[in-house]
């Protein structure tokens, strides 16, 4: 238990510190207050996810990832596919419109 969780537990307490002393203690609960704002996420989501996450199955992660980004098994290979043939489809490249008006 830290200074900051004793005193919350015993409130009573802070009316006995002296200004020096509780100063600091306003400092030490505005660095710890800072550094759980400035964080993702809470620190009981962090410990539980690593809770989830054992350590093997984290390593086994990391050493995929090393390997670069696999592509997902029910993606067919690109050589299937043929060559692309550019330019063959229902649409027209892009062709501005005239906003002059017609005389009829």
């Amino acid at each position: 238990m830290n200074m900051i969780e004793w005193f919350m537990a015993h409130p009573e307490m802070l009316q006995h510190l002296p200004p020096d002393k509780l100063q600091k203690l306003h400092e030490l609960v505005k660095a710890e207050l800072a550094r759980v704002r400035s964080s993702p996420m809470p620190q009981s989501v962090v410990q539980d996810l690593v809770a989830c996450v054992g350590d093997e199955l984290m390593s086994q992660i990391v050493k995929d990832q090393r390997h670069g980004v696999s592509q997902p098994g029910w993606l067919k290979p690109e050589e299937s596919f043929g060559p692309v043939k550019r330019n063959t489809g229902g649409w027209q490249p892009f062709q501005p419109i005239s906003l002059r008006c017609r005389a009829y």
